[in-house]
């Protein structure tokens, strides 16, 4: 139940629900909650934003600074917000008035619809605020510009634009709407970069060196398994020197058939990765079913995509540990069905009978395989299969 409404212009209100919570509206549907409130600050307090200030509150202060619905009454947290909200508005959506997890939102939605002094808002700020943004700024300007399939700016502005930090860029990497132009940056910038607060598990200051290293190396492991990555981009990380990284190429459905084939001529050690491509094409999956290795010719049995005589072949390999495996990889499902031969009838795997991939000739090996395993195991232990 709405207890109170500001208007802030023909698509945003401000409204203070029956729960006590004050929820940005957007054309009448609630889009955001407003979860805290800077009540005071000192005269002299560092920060020329609020994600500044809100990064520089030190963790024993927030309690005494922010969100307090305990010390402030509900209606004073909702015109608070109301203020800051239409003060926004009234200085051009100036972005360093608000957190830019609300700001940049916002100025999404606004754009959107129509509101071309949002759009523009956005278009100037978004390169100006990612140079020298935080990882929290940085994915909110990509997520509000290239989000969803949109694309608000073009991609190519922000490539220049990109800050120095290492931080923010691995942030960058790890956002789903990053666009394919600026991950083809972070791929190939060897430029002299920066780096702020380390991420959890990585080197401390005390490795300032290996550290950077560790993180341009996450940065490329990131931008090759990322689904907005182009061909031309992956081709380059394919001939990376860390494995991380090109695991990442090969698992990835963006790589191309010339690329793997490459790959897994170059770095045998990546054949597990293709394998779990899903997007793998026929041909190779068959010259990997062949090959002498044994890890390769595995990696050909777990990938569902492995034409029917590579499985033909593989389930009847030369090799009594490849047989075994294959054997196992289809017989190991939790739903099995009746099947009839030489008027006998065995259990085979529902996979196996109901996949059009398997011929007829693979699931009369695999019944007359399952007859012989549960004739040695009754022999032998006194119980059937």
């Amino acid at each position: 139940m709405v207890l109170k409404r500001f208007v802030l212009n023909e698509h945003l209100d401000v409204v203070l629900e029956a729960d006590g919570n004050t929820y940005i509206y957007f054309d009448d549907k609630p889009f955001l909650l407003c979860k805290h409130l800077v009540m005071t600050l000192p005269a002299n307090f560092p920060g020329g934003s609020m994600d500044e200030i809100v990064q520089n509150v030190p963790v024993t202060a927030m309690t005494e600074i922010i969100d307090q619905p305990e010390k402030v009454a509900t209606e004073e947290i909702f015109w608070g917000h109301c203020s800051n909200l239409q003060a926004w508005i009234e200085h051009g959506y100036d972005t360093r008035l608000l957190d830019s997890r609300l700001s940049f939102p916002l100025l999404r939605v606004l754009s959107r619809a129509g509101d071309d002094k949002a759009r523009r808002a956005l278009q100037a700020e978004a390169a100006d605020r990612l140079a020298s943004g935080s990882p929290s700024v940085a994915v909110a300007i990509v997520e509000a510009c290239f989000g969803n399939g949109d694309v608000l700016i073009d991609p190519e502005e922000l490539v220049y634009v990109l800050p120095k930090d290492l931080v923010v860029r691995l942030a960058l990497a790890r956002c789903n709407a990053t666009p394919a132009a600026v991950l083809d940056k972070l791929a190939r910038d060897e430029s002299e970069l920066s780096w702020t607060i380390p991420p959890t598990g990585l080197p401390p200051y005390s490795m300032p060196i290996q550290y950077s290293h560790d993180i341009r190396t996450e940065i490329r492991a990131q931008v090759a398994k990322h689904p907005n990555v182009e061909a031309a981009t992956l081709e380059f990380l394919g001939s990376n020197d860390d494995r991380q990284v090109r695991d990442q190429v090969a698992e990835n459905p963006n790589a191309t058939a010339a690329l793997l084939e490459r790959m897994l001529a170059e770095h045998p050690e990546n054949a597990w990765a293709i394998g779990k491509n899903k997007a793998v094409p026929a041909r190779l999956l068959e010259r990997m079913g062949r090959n002498d290795d044994f890890s390769v010719r595995y990696c050909a049995v777990v990938n569902k995509s492995t034409p029917p005589s590579i499985l033909d072949a593989l389930i009847d390999d030369p090799d009594e540990k490849m047989k075994s495996i294959s054997f196992s990889f289809y017989t190991v499902q939790s739903k099995l069905a009746w099947s009839k031969k030489d008027r006998i009838y065995v259990l085979v795997p529902s996979y196996v009978s109901g996949n059009s991939r398997i011929t007829s000739s693979t699931i009369l090996l695999l019944a007359s395989s399952i007859r012989e395993r549960r004739r040695s195991w009754s022999s032998g232990m006194g119980r059937g299969l």
